[in-house]
């Protein structure tokens, strides 16, 4: 197993420990970052001292059914440009169908914080502006959530927390992607970002919870790793 699998293995088990309260929140972003400054296997595993035992799945490999805990509802099928849903990643200005909805930042900011609600689809369109759309806190659907993104000449900023995995697929004219975020946990959903920026920016980061914020991610990270709670 490569360095980079081995953190990935690692950052699933601190996620697991914070879920069972075995970590405080600034323990977890304290070992998380040690995770990613670890040169060599033997420092990073160090970064479990003092952690009970966590058995995690590996990336690839299919976690074990746990008994009595609803598996998550299947994923929709990938929209396509026949649909009329997405053109070279955007999305048409028409009306939004169930399950959707569209945050528009002309020349303003938007942000979505706190315990919000996704919808599994999100159109995310800025012009000379900004937005915010912060996961943290926020009960995220089971089949995941899809952002189509079109920013000018503005930003787009995705907060994920420790856990939650992101698939980011963007271009740039004159700007910047940045994906920052991290490996998810077996079980977690899925943030797809989709689309382009022209003189802008999309940045995608994973960041610990608020404290205001810990119970509700302690309870859906449970949920991720099939505690059945």
């Amino acid at each position: 197993m490569t360095l980079e699998l081995e953190r990935e293995d690692v950052v699933q088990k601190l996620c697991a420990a914070y879920a069972r309260d075995q970590l405080t929140t600034g323990e977890l972003e304290a070992r998380l970052e040690r995770v990613y400054k670890s040169a060599d296997r033997t420092q990073l595993l160090t970064v479990l001292d003092g952690l009970p035992a966590i058995q995690v799945a590996r990336l690839g490999e299919v976690p074990v059914p746990v008994p009595n805990v609803a598996p998550p509802a299947p994923r929709p099928a990938p929209m396509s440009p026949s649909d009329g849903q997405l053109r070279s990643g955007r999305r048409h200005q028409g009306g939004l169908g169930p399950g959707e909805k569209r945050y528009a930042a002309f020349m303003s900011e938007i942000r979505k914080e706190g315990a919000w609600s996704p919808t599994p689809v999100i159109v995310a369109n800025t012009i000379m502006g900004s937005l915010v759309l912060d996961f943290r806190e926020a009960p995220i659907p089971a089949e995941g959530v899809d952002i189509y993104v079109d920013v000018i000449m503005g930003e787009l900023k995705v907060i994920l927390p420790p856990g939650l995995p992101a698939d980011v697929d963007c271009s740039t004219f004159m700007g910047s992607v940045s994906d920052k975020s991290k490996a998810g946990v077996p079980g977690a959903p899925t943030i797809r970002v989709t689309g382009s920026t022209m003189m802008g920016g999309i940045t995608v980061v994973t960041k610990v919870p608020r404290r205001e914020g810990e119970s509700s991610f302690r309870a859906q990270m449970r949920q991720w790793l099939g505690s059945g709670e």
